[in-house]
C-alpha cells in the first residue's frame, strides 16, 4: 500500500513538473497525431471491463481487503481489525490479488 501510495505521488509530482516545463517554454510544439476519440473510449472502456473481470476472479477475502484498501482508504491495521483476521493474513490477501491483477493485465496486452 506504502508502495503504491509512493508511486502515485511521484507520478503526480513528475506530472506537475512536466507542467510547469511546458509552461516555461516559449517555442510552439510541433502538432502531435492523436488516436480518434472513439478508439480512445474502447481502450478504456476494454480495461474497465478486465480489471472488472480480474477483480471477479479473486476470492471474496482478497477483493474486500482490496476494496477496502483502496476504495475506502483503510490500512491494513483498519481493514485487518475491522475483518477481526490476524494482520499478516490481511496483507497476504491484497499482495496476493494485487498479484493476480498485474499478471491478468500483462497477459492482456
Amino acid at each position: 500500500m506504502t508502495l503504491a501510495r509512493n508511486r502515485a505521488l511521484d507520478h503526480l509530482r513528475l506530472k506537475s513538473e512536466r507542467q510547469r516545463r511546458r509552461e516555461d517554454q516559449t517555442e510552439e510544439l510541433p502538432a502531435v497525431a492523436q488516436a480518434p476519440e472513439y478508439e480512445k473510449a474502447l481502450d478504456e472502456k476494454r480495461r474497465a471491463e478486465r480489471v472488472r473481470f480480474l477483480i471477479g476472479t479473486l476470492s471474496a477475502q482478497q477483493k474486500k481487503a482490496i476494496e477496502m484498501a483502496y476504495f475506502e482508504g483503510l490500512s491494513h491495521s483498519e481493514i485487518a481489525k475491522a475483518l477481526q483476521e490476524p494482520l499478516g493474513t490481511v496483507k497476504s490477501w491484497i499482495r496476493n490479488g494485487l498479484l493476480r491483477l498485474k499478471e491478468g493485465l500483462q497477459t492482456a496486452s
